[in-house]
């Protein structure tokens, strides 16, 4: 959260998942091989694409962990270790798009994560009319906690809160106020009167953000509170930042808020969507069952153990998807011990995409994944987007929950000459302490051209009144 000597770390770490929320299907017309569009069938494939509610954030670390950026500008990633990115996966009916920006030395990305590690309520108040800034429908402002660790009182992070709120009110925009999340002794010790300021401006929250029109309050603080004001054992990995479980119970708070503001809207593309991913449907079970693996692949995959030291399991078969057209890919594994973290792969065909040069892209992976004890972790990878879990070794899903889940990346511009996409699915496993057997459903996945996010219409709201 705070820059320098003296303040709360960033940690940018671990992943989490949480609670079942309803997913939409995709049909979408498969194709192995780049197509070249005529300017007619562009704009088709354009008109299409209806836009979906915009959602921005803004605060400190918490926020800005959402995303990472390589340096170089070639991987932009969605980490599994944060609230928001795992509440789209559980309601993806809302955009978070955040994209590549070099001009961003500190961040290296740009988009609606406007977090930054190190703010305070004053740092926001300051900065949240950036010139530039991408506009949104609806903004989740969630700050205060390194106000509170440097002492500022109550009032002032009140009037703070109050003055950003009025901000994007004015602007016609919806605003999603969340209370401050609890904090360990080894920041503010018991006794220390900032333990109470925190909980005094927790009550004021509550109050503004319950009786104010346009906003709505986002109860954080519960999902990792004791009882006490401080976090629930193991729902950080430092006394504040999120760990697996927190980020879960966090993004289960925020699914039912999203649900109240924003319509679980028909996603499906029409007949000329163009999905790149060679077939992406999961059709056929020509595949590869590689190391570890016995059953029917779908055609263009291989599924292997990716890790030797499990007595592992896995039966792989295939069923018609309806939605599609195409199939469910579905693999259920037995671990029979092994270490703490074990490795399956789902890899597909390397597929070109030089006809999509300078074009902005996404990709998504639709999984289901039935109550179990072995899930750890997440890795959607296509070579210059990502969706993670970057410390799969101490993460863990929580059990008896069925996740239905849309993982998609954030958008990319892919290069000029931009290199072959290599995906691939992995989940990591808990296999030193796992008990039966765990099924996995792989629904899809795509890789499809969307609007540049750069476009006039995404930036610079109006002031409505």
């Amino acid at each position: 959260m705070a820059r320098g000597s003296g303040m709360i770390r960033t940690t940018v770490a671990l992943a989490s998942l949480l609670s079942a929320a309803l997913i939409v299907t995709w049909i979408v017309l498969e194709n192995a091989n780049p197509v070249i569009f005529s300017k007619t069938q562009h704009d088709q494939v354009s008109n299409q694409r209806a836009p979906k509610v915009r959602v921005g954030y803004i605060g400190d670390s918490i926020l800005q962990g959402n995303n990472l950026a390589a340096p170089d500008g070639l991987l932009i990633t969605a980490q599994a270790n944060r609230e928001i990115t795992w509440t789209r996966a559980l309601y993806p009916y809302f955009d978070i798009d955040t994209w590549i920006d070099l001009t961003d030395s500190f961040r290296h990305f740009s988009g609606m994560n406007a977090g930054l590690s190190g703010d305070t309520s004053a740092l926001v108040r300051a900065r949240m009319n950036a010139a530039g800034s991408p506009s949104t429908d609806i903004m989740i402002v969630s700050v205060g906690i390194n106000s509170v660790t440097f002492g500022v009182s109550a009032r002032s992070i009140q009037s703070d809160l109050q003055a950003i709120c009025q901000f994007y009110l004015r602007r016609g925009i919806k605003v999603i106020l969340s209370n401050i999340r609890p904090i360990s002794a080894e920041f503010i010790p018991d006794g220390d009167p900032q333990f109470t300021v925190r909980s005094d401006v927790n009550a004021w929250i509550r109050d503004f953000a319950t009786t104010t029109p346009g906003v709505v309050f986002w109860d954080v603080a519960a999902a990792y509170d004791d009882g006490s004001g401080r976090p629930i054992a193991g729902y950080t990995v430092d006394g504040l930042h999120p760990s697996s479980l927190g980020s879960q119970h966090a993004a289960f708070s925020l699914v039912p808020v999203m649900q109240r503001l924003v319509k679980p809207v028909d996603q499906r593309a029409g007949p000329d969507t163009i999905n790149f991913f060679p077939n992406g449907r999961l059709a056929g079970n020509r595949g590869t069952a590689g190391p570890g693996v016995k059953g029917q692949v779908a055609t263009g995959f291989t599924a292997e153990m990716l890790s030797g030291g499990a007595t592992v399991t896995v039966e792989a078969t295939t069923h018609p998807n309806r939605e599609t057209g195409g199939g469910i890919q579905e693999f259920s594994f037995t671990l029979h011990g092994g270490s703490s973290v074990e490795l399956f792969g789902l890899t597909g065909t390397r597929f070109d995409v030089s006809k999509l040069a300078g074009k902005w892209v996404k990709a998504r992976c639709k999984l289901t994944l039935q109550p179990w004890d072995g899930w750890r972790a997440l890795n959607f990878n296509t070579t210059y987007m990502e969706w993670e879990s970057n410390a799969p070794a101490t993460d863990e899903l929580a059990h008896g929950v069925v996740w239905d889940l849309e993982l998609e990346t954030m958008p990319f511009k892919l290069p000029d000459n931009p290199s072959q996409i290599a995906p691939v699915f992995r989940m990591y496993l808990h296999a030193d302490t796992a008990t039966g057997s765990g099924i996995m459903q792989v629904k899809g996945f795509e890789f499809f051209e969307v609007d540049s996010p750069l476009s006039p219409r995404n930036f610079d709201r109006r002031e409505q009144n």
